[in-house]
């Protein structure tokens, strides 16, 4: 089975704060990343995720670098769901805003309307009167159909055309800035959208990868444990088999080393028969050199002289050479860590 570490939640928090740092900078306070425009305002940074499955080798991924990721891409998930929360609400805030512009548009649009409506058909019969009394009275009288004071003047409803004018300038100039700041906001929102796909896309990758890993670790580790009746062994990386009382610290060793640009493998457990036969290659061969071996058509009692002087050799070799007489030096079978799988010869 194998073993992996529990996610860590640091990095997330981090990451998270970061996004909301960014999120409540001001237009053009941004730093990193590029700016998408809408009609020339800033609309946000795309949110990017960071882990990259193309550097996921089931075979040879340890499972501390495991962990790692899948801490990163936990990171990832909480970004992208706090950035699209955010952009969900500016765009409700927007929207909402929206609503209001537009109801106060049409509030004073239809006021001004009255009062231009009123205002005519006053000025036509002032006009013909030529008197700012029968004016005012004729205001008075259509006053009350458009819900207006029948008591204000000629001069009072001019002067209310003009604040209601202004009012609906105003309120047009305010419904823009609501348009404009719904567009940003609907923007934000596909931008985050997007990039919560991005993350579900990888995380299937990431979740794949995983699998496969652990299917190769549970065929490696059925493979060490096949090695050895006396110790425990479990493989790190799917490759190095060592006890399983040092497979943690060794997986985390790989993994540190492989974070600093170092990719290290090794040799681990060895069973006896490899430290003999390492024996032999590095402490004085298979045969001995100072006996020259008969020919086919020798005597048959020469094959068996040759034959002793090769296992006197071969046990000299393999027990009694010191070990620091060999090349590289070699521990004698049953004297090596290597055969307890504490012990690793490692190689970049």
């Amino acid at each position: 089975m194998r073993r992996l570490t529990g996610w860590r939640t640091g990095p997330a928090i981090l990451g998270a704060l970061a996004v909301l740092v960014v999120l409540c900078e001001p237009a053009g306070a941004q730093s990193g990343g590029d700016l998408d425009l809408v009609d020339g305002f800033e609309v946000g940074i795309e949110v990017s995720v960071t882990l990259d499955p193309t550097d996921f080798d089931p075979l040879t991924i340890t499972d501390t670098e495991v962990s790692r990721m899948r801490t990163q891409l936990m990171s990832d998930l909480l970004v992208v769901q706090m950035v699209d929360q955010g952009a969900a609400r500016m765009l409700a805030e927007a929207s909402s805003d929206l609503r209001n512009a537009r109801d106060e548009l049409d509030q004073h649009t239809e006021e001004l309307e009255a009062l231009e409506a009123t205002l005519g058909v006053a000025a036509i019969e002032g006009y013909i009167g030529d008197s700012e009394a029968e004016a005012t009275n004729i205001f008075g009288l259509i006053a009350d159909s458009y819900g207006i004071f029948a008591s204000e003047t000629a001069t009072q409803l001019v002067a209310r055309r003009s604040e209601a004018l202004r009012a609906v300038l105003d309120a047009t100039s305010g419904l823009e800035q609501a348009k404009q700041r719904h567009r940003i906001a609907t923007a934000r929102k596909q931008q985050a959208e997007r990039s919560i796909e991005v993350h579900g896309a990888r995380r299937d990758q990431f979740d794949e990868l995983v699998e496969a890993h652990e299917q190769a670790g549970e065929r490696a580790d059925a493979a060490a444990a096949a090695l050895s009746d006396e110790v425990e062994l479990q493989s790190v990386a799917n490759a190095i088999i060592v006890n399983a009382e040092i497979e943690s610290e060794v997986d985390r060793l790989i993994a540190d080393a492989r974070a600093d640009g170092l990719v290290i493998a090794g040799g681990g457990y060895r069973t006896i028969a490899a430290q003999v036969a390492l024996r032999l290659l590095h402490c004085g061969g298979s045969v001995p050199l100072d006996v020259e071996a008969p020919t086919p058509e020798a005597p048959p009692d020469e094959h068996a002289a040759y034959a002793a002087a090769v296992d006197v050799h071969r046990h000299r070799v393999i027990y009694e050479v010191p070990a620091g007489a060999c090349s590289p030096p070699t521990a004698t079978p049953g004297n090596s860590e290597h055969q307890l799988g504490l012990a690793i010869d490692f190689t970049d």
